[in-house]
């Protein structure tokens, strides 16, 4: 999943996300809304408690980017509504792992909304400046070292959606949205 997450990254034009970024984002709410909207009221008539019914629509609004390889070798991977399904998916997951990481963090009683709020904020912050900023140094370093060969590249792919999976564990974001945020 790490390496799929990687791969979409990899294979995402941002240029294209800019240029539909309006479509992408209503295709996000849409697409995190109602699934969570339905999860949550399934939860509550099937007498769950509140924290549970919002796990329960989180797990509904989450999904995932298993048919992008199809995708890719129909070489539509850079098709504006591909585009758009990656980071409505990406966008998905993410707010499906911060309604995890509130209700886990209410339940557990170790922070606050707030405070919640705070540490996904500087989390994502953090991978984001890490995998966009660091990230593209560290590879121009690793190149004009090593060279290109594809061996060279490969492992490097390699070791920066790892690193950015497990950074991002480690400021309490899932590891597939750092290993994307490595891809881009």
């Amino acid at each position: 999943l790490l390496y799929l997450m990687f791969m979409a990254g990899v294979e995402l034009d941002l240029s294209t996300l800019k240029r539909s970024r309006t479509p992408t984002a209503v295709f996000t709410v849409l697409t995190f809304a109602f699934p969570m909207g339905l999860g949550f009221v399934v939860g509550s008539a099937l007498d769950y408690s509140t924290a549970a019914a919002l796990l329960l629509g989180s797990l509904f609004a989450s999904h995932t980017l298993i048919t992008y390889p199809i995708i890719r070798r129909k070489g539509l991977a850079g098709d504006r509504a591909s585009i758009t399904a990656v980071g409505a998916t990406v966008g998905c997951d993410t707010m499906s792992l911060v309604v995890l990481a509130a209700v886990a963090g209410s339940t557990s009683g170790d922070a606050s909304g707030g405070e919640l709020a705070v540490q996904i904020t500087v989390g994502l912050i953090v991978i984001l400046a890490a995998c966009m900023l660091l990230l593209p140094l560290i590879g121009r370093l690793v190149f004009s070292t090593f060279g290109t060969e594809p061996a060279v590249r490969y492992t490097f792919a390699v070791a920066a959606f790892l690193a950015a999976g497990v950074l991002a564990e480690m400021v309490g974001i899932e590891h597939i949205v750092g290993a994307f945020f490595a891809g881009l």
